[in-house]
C-alpha cells in the first residue's frame, strides 16, 4: 500500500470511528459477506476503494483535470475534484442511503436491455408511469426502473420484440420519478454539508454538463 493511500485509509477511519461505522479494514476484508447485500456497508467500501486509488495516483504526481461519477460514484468523484472532504463525504453516504431506506415506500427494480432507447421510452408507457427509463448507459444499453410488476412486464415485451432484457440486483427503482420521497431528506443532508468550488472539472451525471 502507497504510504498516501494508508494515509487516506487514516483519515478515512477517523471519520467512520466518530460515526460509528466500520473502518477501512473492516469494508475492504468484507468478512461477514455485507458486500452488495447492505447498501451502506457497499457504498462505503466504494468510498474507501476509490479515494486510495486516487491518492495512490495523486503520489504519483496524476491530478484530475475532469471529473466525473454514475450515481453513487459522484460522491467520490466530488472529494476527487475538492468539492467534499472524505469525512464530509462518508456522512453524505450515511444520509443518502438513510434517506432512501427510510423515506422511500416504493419497493422496485431495475433492468438493462439492448433496445433503442426510444423504444424502451415508447414500451415503457404503456405502463402508466410504474415504469421509466433511468439510464442511457450506451448505444446499446439502456436502463429502465419502476415497480416490481411493470419492470416485469416491460421486460416480456422486450423479450418478446427480440430484444435482451436482464433484471438487475437492486432493491429501488432508483434514478427514476419513483424515488421522488427520497429528495427532500436527502437535499436537507446536503444542505449541512460544506462544499467547495471543484478544483477540475466537474461533470454533472444528470446533465453532462459542466458545473
Amino acid at each position: 500500500i502507497s504510504p498516501a493511500a494508508a494515509a487516506t485509509a487514516d483519515e478515512l477511519d477517523r471519520a467512520l470511528t466518530l460515526a460509528s461505522l466500520p473502518n477501512c479494514d473492516a469494508l475492504l476484508s468484507d468478512l461477514d459477506g455485507q458486500m452488495g447485500r447492505d447498501a451502506l456497508r457497499t457504498q462505503l467500501s466504494m468510498l474507501v476503494g476509490d479515494l486510495m486509488m486516487l491518492a495512490t495516483l495523486q503520489e504519483q504526481g496524476l491530478e484530475p483535470d475532469v471529473v466525473a461519477g454514475h450515481s453513487y460514484g459522484e460522491i467520490p468523484a466530488l472529494v476527487a475534484a475538492g468539492t467534499l472532504t472524505a469525512a464530509d463525504a462518508v456522512t453524505l453516504t450515511r444520509a443518502r442511503v438513510e434517506s432512501i431506506d427510510q423515506n422511500v415506500t416504493v419497493e422496485g427494480g431495475m433492468l438493462s436491455t439492448n433496445a433503442p432507447a426510444p423504444f424502451v421510452e415508447e414500451t415503457a408507457q404503456l405502463f402508466g408511469g410504474t415504469v421509466f427509463v433511468a439510464n442511457h448507459n450506451a448505444p446499446d444499453q439502456v436502463v429502465a426502473g419502476g415497480t416490481s410488476p411493470a419492470v416485469a412486464g416491460l421486460q416480456r415485451l422486450l423479450e418478446a420484440e427480440g430484444y435482451v432484457a436482464r433484471s438487475l440486483p437492486v432493491p429501488r427503482p432508483f434514478h427514476t420519478p419513483l424515488m421522488q420521497p427520497a429528495v427532500a431528506p436527502f437535499r436537507q443532508a446536503l444542505q449541512q454539508i460544506p462544499m467547495q468550488s471543484p478544483r477540475a472539472g466537474f461533470v454533472s451525471s444528470v446533465t453532462n454538463q459542466p458545473v
